[in-house]
């Protein structure tokens, strides 16, 4: 099957080279005759044809050689990067992580939600009555570091420039408990390394950022089912395994 295909693009190439090689000939042949025209009407159109007739043959072979090899390549690499993404399950890329994602369609039929953030100060406080809406309806497990594990919140307290790390996680357990009795809130020991929310089949996934500009783009990334779905399902678990129910 291979072989045959590049058998059968060498003929292609062929054909076209050829074709192109005529054009460029008869061109040239116009070119010279039209040197020797009988009149000068006749040598400006003989002329003026030969030169474009050269001009489309060596455009056609530049083109079967370079050109639409190059428009191959790219549209090849436009769809594998589809399929990747389809693959990956990525329906959305927000530019900015608090107005474009679209949290509002998240919460609306969320009836199991699962949240892996730091404080999320923010973040909750935008979307209060969403998640009050969950905790009356479905289950909330909220996963946050250990402020009782020094390691933790040293690494807390770097990543953030925050002193108060320990007493910001105290708040969160307690605002997020607040929120009705179907919270579940859980603390885990180690380096959080992005915050992730899972609605049911859709999760988002956002990176943290290691500058000191508070107000840069987060890289956030939308996936329903698909590869990321599955990684940040798989995180999740491997999260709740190692964490205990706060006190």
């Amino acid at each position: 099957m291979g072989s045959s295909g590049s058998v059968r693009r060498a003929m292609t190439n062929l054909r076209m080279m050829l074709v192109g090689a005529f054009f460029a000939g008869v061109g040239l042949l116009l070119l010279w005759w039209s040197s020797g025209a009988v009149s000068p009407q006749l040598s400006a159109f003989t002329g003026q044809l030969g030169g474009l007739l050269v001009a489309t043959g060596l455009l056609s072979v530049v083109w079967e050689l370079v050109g639409r090899r190059a428009l191959v390549k790219e549209v090849h690499d436009v769809v594998r990067l589809n399929e990747e993404v389809v693959d990956a399950g990525i329906v959305r890329v927000p530019r900015r992580f608090y107005e474009d994602t679209p949290w509002s369609d998240l919460f609306r039929d969320a009836k199991d939600v699962d949240i892996f953030v730091a404080y999320a100060r923010a973040w909750r406080n935008q979307h209060q009555a969403e998640l009050k809406a969950v905790a009356k309806r479905g289950r909330l497990r909220v996963f946050l570091p250990d402020p009782n594990d020094p390691a933790t919140v040293g690494r807390l307290q770097a990543r953030f420039d925050y002193p108060e790390a320990a007493d910001g996680v105290r708040q969160a357990v307690e605002w997020f408990r607040k929120l009705g009795p179907n919270v579940e809130v859980y603390l885990h020991k180690g380096d959080g390394l992005f915050t992730c929310y899972r609605f049911g089949s859709t999760a988002v996934l956002a990176l943290y950022t290691h500058g000191t500009d508070s107000h840069m783009d987060v890289p956030t990334f939308v996936a329903r089912d698909g590869a990321l779905h599955r990684f940040i399902e798989g995180e999740i678990a491997a999260i709740s395994a190692v964490s205990r129910p706060a006190p």
